[in-house]
């Protein structure tokens, strides 16, 4: 099964993390795999047997069976001669000679981790963790900052009671907490959540953004903003993910939002918002949306692609349970056009396909095309799959 992918556009390579699971014997834990591919999408190497990561096999581990395990940091990826991969307990270092360097569990760091849910390495090189505690009474998402060895400076918990919108407030355990760092480096990072109130109703729902200032020492809370329920107040929407869509540096950067609905499994959202600056006073904004409502939501992972080609346009892409929905949204909030896989040729018939990762092709032999992979499930059997797509879907 593959895992995750990202295009190293310096040497013109694509690296594969996979999973292999024994087709007879499911109580044998699964292997864990990197290939790496040349430029024509040709096998050039893998390898199966890196100790402490192809069998890491934690007893803590919640998700071996699931769709996705482990997730590849593709932000800056030439910082630092290393893939860094993580799942939701662990996070590993390995370099290009399949070198396992370091390993970093979230009790760690984290006394009452529950779930590392997103990392990427921000412009000092610096690896930014976010996930979720256990910590009673509420789920609280944290963020931590460590260097590019695995060495953690801090971790800011997100209390729900520091929430402007009174002290009743809770954050859904749901969520994929992900953050971004500011463009124009001011050392300042957001996090997006849904916050809700307790006991009440999903109309009282709303979408926080949550400002860190770094100042050298730790995470302080520096602004929060507050945005309505997208598309309808009653509909409860998560936030999946988020991406920096600008290349401003100033102070007004453009970021995209993927709202995903896990309840009615019916709606997505995509908001392209900016952080605007009037008159001293902060504020975010929606600039565009585009709405995916009584369709089909993404069950199973999804993911917000830059599109370096035409940076207002944004990719979507995510598994539903059934097949792979990729779409391409532009500036306006129209989808330029969509991409349903569902793989249905005579050799997959009644297959169901799965999405796990995606990247954008840089240069060679497919520049400014898609690169995603998943796998297809059925028959009894899994195979994965690497698809690419250009700027026109095809």
């Amino acid at each position: 099964e593959a895992e995750d992918i990202y295009y190293d556009a310096s040497l013109q390579e694509y690296h594969l993390v996979g999973k292999a699971t024994h087709k007879y014997n499911q109580g044998i834990d699964p292997l864990f795999f990197i290939a790496r591919y040349n430029g024509d999408l040709e096998l050039i190497d893998s390898a199966t047997n890196i100790t402490g990561f192809s069998n890491h096999g934690d007893p803590d581990h919640r998700d071996m069976n699931m769709t996705k395990t482990l997730s590849i940091v593709k932000s800056n990826v030439n910082a630092n001669p290393q893939m860094v991969i993580y799942d939701t307990r662990n996070i590993f270092a390995i370099d290009f000679n399949y070198n396992l360097l370091w390993t970093k569990h979230i009790k760690s760091f984290v006394s009452n981790g529950m779930m590392i849910t997103k990392i990427f390495r921000d412009s000092y090189d610096n690896l930014i963790i976010s996930g979720m505690t256990t910590q009673s009474p509420s789920t609280k998402p944290f963020i931590s900052k460590s260097d590019a060895f695995g060495n953690i400076a801090y971790t800011y918990l997100l209390d729900p009671s520091l929430d402007n919108l009174g002290t009743d407030r809770s954050f859904n355990s749901s969520e994929a907490f992900p953050v971004i760092e500011i463009p124009g480096n001011s050392n300042k990072y957001l996090m997006g959540l849904r916050s809700s109130k307790i006991n009440f109703v999903s109309s009282f729902d709303k979408i926080k953004y949550f400002e860190f200032y770094d100042n050298g020492a730790d995470f302080e809370l520096s602004a929060q903003y507050t945005l309505d329920m997208p598309y309808d107040a009653a509909k409860i929407l998560d936030v999946y993910d988020m991406k920096v869509t600008t290349t401003d540096t100033g102070n007004d950067p453009e970021f995209h939002t993927l709202y995903s609905d896990q309840y009615t499994l019916s709606h997505y959202v995509v908001q392209g918002l900016q952080l605007t600056e009037t008159n001293g006073s902060n504020n975010i904004i929606v600039n565009s949306q585009y709405d995916n409502i009584y369709n089909e939501t993404f069950r199973y992972g999804a993911e917000l692609i830059h599109n370096l080609a035409n940076t207002q346009n944004v990719l979507v892409a995510g598994g539903t349970g059934r097949n792979v929905r990729i779409e391409l949204v532009d500036e306006s909030g129209s989808a330029v056009w969509q991409y349903v896989g569902d793989f249905s040729n005579p050799d997959y018939d009644s297959y169901d396909a799965d999405f796990s990762g995606a990247s954008y092709v840089g240069n060679g032999k497919y520049a400014q095309s898609f690169v995603i992979v998943g796998d297809i499930n059925g028959g009894g059997d899994t195979k994965g799959y690497i698809l690419l797509l250009d700027q026109n879907g095809g």
